[in-house]
């Protein structure tokens, strides 16, 4: 009965012996506290299937943030998590495109709009508003998180506006959002990959279920995405936002700050020949302060007007463009800013409000940061406002150089 119970024990302890080699192995192989159980099983698990490859490369301890890598074709090197605002995943997200569409996810061809998949999703659109439809099976609910994440690349030598949305269970988008309010244009355009991160919340305010993700081009152009996932981001951790609308409007009458315009033009400008599809007419109908405003009639599809400067206005010391925004009779219109030096170059544009469109009726005070629109600390030119509709009228007023 001894040599029985001794073997018995002896047995066990071979068992928890070999039983701690595996599991101590396993931690040494993804370098994970073997504290950290949970945690250990889902990154053993994710090594097993082959996808830490492509959402964690390493991962020390459970606070450390994990890093993402994509690939596209005119960039071959990894792309990290430096590259998209410094945040930590709380959770792994549901895969839309990880060198695959993922489980549950298909694609629709959009009339006017090629599509191939070489590792990364390769959308060449023919012709305005061409776009990418990655459709769920079913609906598919966000309220898990609060952030969509991919990397973009830019396959055209011409700058164009893409945009984003999410179409609810009936195939409505919920809310459009431009993607240059989350990326830098000029890396964008060199060829660079750039990772972009945006807020549920602007996408889906309202938490509702969805049945697709579109991206789509104001004009003829040709892009790729890859890493497309939903996660959960500390939220503090968001890039600023391209434009800030302001509950206060700056006192115009006592500010020290370089005046563009407010019911005249100050400091040397004024509209510029350079306009084209678009007339501005001082109005007294609406003011956003004083007595009158710009009105700007678009006589067609991306129309602009262009205030000039003469010697240029220095912004050295300044940090956002600010003015009020009116959307006329029916608003809805998108608006874009674009600032330029004194040789007449484009320094940059941003399109206003991250997507939202221009208010009915009602004005929006807007401030654009100097520095997204690589305007810190130089001599500008020229500002142009610009629309993507035709036959469509807004108001402008108030606009200065603040702090």
């Amino acid at each position: 009965m001894q040599n029985a119970d001794r073997i018995i024990f002896g047995s066990i302890g071979v068992i928890v012996i070999a039983g701690w080699i595996i599991f101590a192995g396993a931690t040494d192989r993804y370098d994970i506290p073997n504290t950290e159980t949970n945690a250990s099983l889902a990154v053993a698990t994710a090594h097993e299937s082959g996808v830490e490859d492509v959402i964690f490369e390493e991962l020390e301890t459970i606070e450390e943030e994990a890093k993402i890598s994509s690939v596209l074709p005119h960039e071959e090197h990894d792309l990290p998590l430096e590259e998209l605002p410094e945040t930590e995943h709380l959770q792994t997200s549901p895969t839309l495109y990880i060198n695959s569409l993922g489980e549950g996810w298909s694609h629709v061809v959009w009339e006017g709009t090629d599509i191939s998949f070489e590792d990364v999703i390769n959308v060449k659109s023919s012709a305005p508003w061409g776009r990418l439809i990655l459709q769920a099976q079913g609906s598919f609910s966000t309220q898990d998180f609060n952030s969509l994440l991919f990397t973009l690349g830019n396959g055209s030598e011409t700058s164009t506006d893409l945009y984003i949305a999410l179409n609810d269970e009936a195939y409505n988008p919920l809310q459009y959002v431009n993607l240059s309010a989350y990326m830098d244009i000029q890396e964008f355009l060199s060829g660079a990959p750039v990772a972009i991160a945006i807020p549920l919340s602007t996408l889906n305010p309202e938490n509702k279920k969805i049945s697709e993700l579109v991206i789509e081009s104001s004009e003829p152009h040709t892009f790729a995405l890859d890493t497309i996932t939903f996660s959960v981001l500390d939220q503090s951790t968001y890039r600023e936002p391209i434009i800030i609308e302001t509950q206060e409007k700056t006192d115009i009458t006592s500010t020290d700050e370089p005046v563009i315009f407010s019911d005249v033009f100050h400091n040397n400008w004024h509209i510029s020949d350079h306009s084209w599809d678009a007339e501005g007419t001082f109005s007294s109908a609406v003011s956003f302060g004083g007595n009158t405003s710009i009105r700007i009639d678009f006589k067609d599809i991306w129309g602009t007007l262009r205030f000039d400067h003469l010697g240029g206005l220095d912004t050295t010391g300044k940090s956002y463009i600010s003015f009020g925004a009116h959307g006329g009779t029916n608003g809805n219109q998108l608006l874009d800013i674009i600032v330029y030096d004194i040789h007449g170059n484009e320094l940059g544009r941003r399109s206003i409000a991250e997507g939202d469109r221009l208010l009915a009726r009602a004005w929006k005070n807007i401030r654009v940061p100097l520095y997204r629109l690589n305007s810190e600390n130089t001599l500008i030119g020229g500002i142009t406002f610009q629309v993507n509709e035709s036959t469509s009228f807004v108001y402008i007023d108030d606009n200065l150089l603040t702090n």
